[in-house]
């Protein structure tokens, strides 16, 4: 029995560690849906978003990060959205389920200048299952116990800044630092959740009346540790979405996309991981699901810096920006 205890207690702090620097979850397909990094993109470009999301970190070992995503935001006016992320996240025999909903409000300065904040709340559940653990003996009480769990609230806030085709976001998720215990009668795990900081920042381009490129940089960092994605993005005919990358710590990023009548999208990518750890152990894929619907032009809803709805304008189409 305290052979199986000490190696649950050991696999709990290697797990542990290895989310210390990764506490939040990485998406190298973040730049096609940033409501998963900052709540003030709730409701931002007018429309109903509803994406889907799978990621398998290293798909060369048995039992590493597999991270599952639902998200959704809408405008409820031209100044206010709201929006939710539900998050399950699973590693060896550790499984957390996240769920937080997003309010954002929206204000514009100036013709081409908008000011944004957003604040995310909501809860974590993190359990413990023992009897995942593959064993030759399953007599040990430990590993019939069943699992556990323990449930902490947290909050984060996000700040957005968009001028022309400028945009730059900044959040701080894990706000309150809470600490996460989870309890059972033979052993205990408990761990400080670490506010973190990230910072984003792209820049729309049109190339010509057939591509689009958006070149994107994101910073993140804890106590821990820090480290930058660097996104070069493209959309040929509004339809076809290629990009490249690189992830400090972990190499070369690629995604492909493609897009079906601006109303839904499907993106892939792959980290191929430069040397060692990474490139010995399969690479990560990712894969996101999108639907998008155009918001209803209703008297109040959209409108220009001046009142005027955009309904005077017959014909002009909402340009979703991101």
């Amino acid at each position: 029995m305290k052979f199986i205890k000490h190696t649950i207690l050991i696999g709990c702090a290697l797990i542990t560690n290895a989310y210390l620097g990764q506490q939040t979850q990485l998406s190298s397909l973040f730049p096609y849906n940033p409501i998963l990094v900052n709540p003030a993109e709730a409701g931002y470009n007018n429309v109903t978003d509803i994406s889907l999301s799978f990621r398998k970190q290293w798909t060369g070992i048995s039992g590493t990060p597999t991270t599952s995503w639902l998200s959704g935001y809408t405008a409820l006016n031209k100044k206010m959205g709201i929006g939710g992320v539900v998050i399950y996240d699973e590693m060896a025999f550790i499984k957390n389920v996240d769920a937080k909903l997003s309010y954002a409000y929206h204000l514009k300065l100036a013709k081409d200048f908008k000011l944004s904040f957003g604040l995310g709340v909501g809860a974590k559940q993190s359990t413990i299952a023992p009897n995942d653990i593959v064993a030759d003996d399953y007599s040990d009480e430990i590993l019939v116990s069943g699992n556990t769990s323990g449930v902490l609230f947290d909050a984060e806030f996000g700040t957005l800044i968009t001028f022309k085709e400028f945009r730059l976001g900044v959040n701080t998720p894990q706000l309150l630092q809470p600490r996460m215990e989870v309890q059972t009668p033979s052993f205990e795990t408990n761990y400080n959740l670490q506010s973190h900081l990230n910072i984003y920042l792209s820049y729309d381009s049109k190339i010509n009346e057939s591509i689009r490129a958006i070149p994107t940089v994101f910073y993140r960092r804890s106590k821990a540790s820090s480290q930058f994605d660097i996104f070069a993005n493209f959309e040929f005919n509004k339809t076809l979405i290629l990009g490249l990358g690189y992830r400090e710590g972990v190499g070369v990023l690629a995604n492909v996309g493609a897009k079906i009548k601006d109303k839904f999208q499907i993106n892939y990518a792959y980290d191929f991981g430069k040397s060692g750890f990474g490139s010995s152990t399969g690479g990560s894929h990712e894969i996101m699901l999108k639907m998008v619907i155009p918001a209803k032009e209703k008297e109040g809803l959209i409108e220009d810096g001046e009142g005027k709805n955009k309904n005077d304008d017959k014909g002009e189409s909402i340009k979703n920006k991101f």
